[in-house]
C-alpha cells in the first residue's frame, strides 16, 4: 500500500458535509469493472483537491470523466439512485427518473447540499472480495463517524449493508432493526440491506423513505 493510499483509507470519508441533515453510510464505494481495480485516478482526484474528509461529489467525479454523473440527461448511478428513493420519499417529494436526475445533478453529496454520503472504508472496491486491508482502518473510522454524528445530530442516518450490523452498532450504539426506525437522541436511525441486494423493487426503497417520514412526524406530535 502506497503513502497516499494510506492515507486516504485513512481520511477519506465520502461526500457532502457532517453537518448535513440526512446521512447515508455504507460499506464503500463501488469501482466500476473497467476502472480494472486501478486506484490511480481516484487517489490523484483525491489528492488534487486538498485530500478532504470530505468532498464535494460533483468537484470529485467530474476529475474522474468531466459530467458523468452531472450533466443533463444523465445516467442515475445505481447506489445513488435507491439511496435518493428513499430520501425524497422521506419528504414527502416525487420521485421520478428527472426528479432523481436533477437531484444527483445538483444536490446529492454536495458541500453545500443537505445530504452527507459516508462509507467504512475509505478505499472504493469493484467487491469485498478485492483486498484494501479494511480491518486497519476501520476501527479509527468508526470512531469518527459516531463522534461526528453525536455532534452533528442529524435529522436521519440510513445504514445500509446487512454483513456490517456491528459496525453499525458501534457508530449509533442502538441499531434498530432490519427495515425498522428507531430513534438515537433526536437522530432516526434506520437499517437496511445493501442497495445492491437482489430482488428489492423501488417499492421497498421508498417503502423506507415513508417509514422514515411517518417516524418524523410522530417525533413532531410528541414535541
Amino acid at each position: 500500500m502506497t503513502d497516499l493510499e494510506k492515507e486516504m483509507a485513512e481520511g477519506f470519508y465520502g461526500y457532502g458535509h457532517w453537518s448535513a441533515p440526512y446521512w447515508f453510510i455504507g460499506p464503500e464505494q463501488g469501482q466500476a469493472k473497467d476502472e480494472k481495480d486501478d486506484l490511480g485516478p481516484r487517489l490523484h482526484a483525491w489528492e488534487r483537491l486538498g485530500k478532504p474528509d470530505l468532498a464535494d461529489l460533483k468537484d470529485f467525479h467530474d476529475l474522474l470523466e468531466p459530467g458523468k454523473w452531472t450533466r443533463e440527461g444523465t445516467p442515475l448511478q445505481k447506489t445513488w439512485r435507491k439511496l435518493m428513493l428513499i430520501l425524497l420519499t422521506s419528504l414527502e417529494e416525487t420521485a421520478d427518473k428527472e426528479d432523481l436526475r436533477t437531484y444527483q445533478r445538483c444536490k446529492l453529496g454536495r458541500k453545500r447540499g443537505e445530504t452527507c454520503l459516508l462509507e467504512l472504508s475509505g478505499l472504493p472496491a469493484n467487491s469485498s472480495r478485492i483486498d484494501r486491508d479494511r480491518k486497519t482502518f476501520l476501527q479509527p473510522r468508526i470512531l469518527r463517524i459516531a463522534q461526528e454524528l453525536k455532534t452533528n445530530q442529524p435529522r436521519f442516518v440510513v445504514l445500509y449493508g446487512k454483513g456490517h450490523q456491528g459496525d453499525f452498532r458501534e457508530i449509533v450504539g442502538h441499531l434498530p432493526e432490519l427495515d425498522e426506525v428507531r430513534f438515537v437522541g433526536s437522530t432516526a436511525v434506520l437499517f437496511t440491506k445493501h442497495t445492491n441486494a437482489r430482488k428489492l423493487s423501488d417499492e421497498h426503497w421508498c417503502g423506507l423513505g415513508k417509514a422514515l417520514s411517518v417516524a418524523a412526524k410522530s417525533t413532531n406530535q410528541k414535541n
